[in-house]
């Protein structure tokens, strides 16, 4: 790793006209010339990947994102340094990655006969329990669930259709909840960094 377990990582968003770039500031110890070069060669959609090069103990971190950004159509770079010392990490989505969230359907008017409807109640689906298929090196146990029975709530009628938004509101919509995501994570290390070391 480049970074030790409980150095500071900052993430920030970014809109840009052709989608959305998120920023990953880390504080750890950056990397070497080298290793930068390797990086942009593994992330590159063209970088072909041999698993011999990817070292002893094999590191697939780098192989296995510029695998999914050439799958996908995103980006990923970590050539930059961050403000603090550390590796900058670009990941950058296009617009056709992103999709609005489709609005909620409208409530159906219910007409009321006098009488009020008790509420419909919804039973729990138990989950099977879990049954050990193997052990770890160190000897425990490896479980793995069983998948319970599937509670389907039925849907509202198909052919009631919501209008679809516009790429303008779209694009607002997305903007919206990134930003959201943005603040609220700002928050969570404004408040992390008040309590201090000691309550975490």
């Amino acid at each position: 790793t480049y970074s030790a377990p409980g150095t500071p990582v900052e993430v920030n968003i970014q809109a840009v006209p052709t989608g959305v770039c998120f920023i990953v500031d880390d504080a750890g110890l950056g990397m070497d010339q080298e290793t930068k070069d390797r990086a942009v060669t593994l992330l590159s959609p063209e970088g072909a990947v041999d698993i011999t090069s990817l070292g002893d103990p094999p590191r697939f971190g780098f192989a296995v994102c510029g695998m999914l950004a050439a799958r996908y159509g995103f980006a990923v770079s970590v050539g930059s340094v961050s403000p603090y010392g550390g590796v900058r990490a670009v990941i950058r989505v296009p617009e056709s990655l992103l999709a609005a969230e489709a609005p909620a359907p409208a409530e159906p008017v219910q007409e009321t006969s006098g009488e009020e409807a008790a509420p419909q109640r919804l039973t729990p689906v138990p989950v099977g329990p879990s049954h050990v298929v193997g052990r770890t090196n160190g000897g425990l146990p490896k479980r793995r669930r069983r998948q319970g029975p599937i509670s389907v709530v039925p849907s509202p009628d198909a052919t009631a259709t919501a209008d679809e938004p516009t790429p303008e509101q779209a694009s607002e919509v997305t903007a919206s909840r990134l930003g959201a995501f943005a603040r609220g994570t700002q928050l969570g290390r404004i408040t992390n960094t008040m309590e201090g070391p000691d309550q975490r």
